[in-house]
């Protein structure tokens, strides 16, 4: 099962976290999204291509989300690159102290006109 960085805060009120943990390993986002039926409502596989650039970083010991979901929208989207982190796991790749993020930092740069800004 997929589990926070080890660096991540301590949660404000440890007493919700069984409650947390039984919800969200039933699944979350249909419990945020009204149920199962509601799913492909927010599916980024059902959506058309939402006309921006997109950056769809994946680890590949990713337990929550296959990798193949990613590689999938973002060969739906007009300008895109994937990037496949070997490795790393759900939550790796959104940590800023992951060796990915310069890279990810750079490719925002570039397309807000900060290029060579840092």
């Amino acid at each position: 099962a997929a589990e926070p960085p080890e660096d991540a805060p301590e949660p404000a009120r440890p007493e919700l976290w069984p409650a947390i943990a039984e919800t969200v390993g039933d699944g979350v986002v249909p419990l945020l999204l009204g149920g199962h039926e509601h799913l492909g409502w927010a599916s980024p596989l059902d959506l058309a291509d939402a006309g921006v650039p997109v950056l769809a970083v994946h680890g590949t010991a990713d337990e929550v989300v296959p990798a193949e979901w990613s590689r999938r929208y973002a060969e739906k989207s007009g300008e895109r690159r994937y990037v496949e982190v070997d490795g790393g796991t759900h939550f790796d790749v959104t940590r800023p102290q992951h060796p990915v993020w310069p890279s990810v930092a750079e490719w925002i740069d570039v397309r807000t006109g900060r290029a060579g800004a840092r």
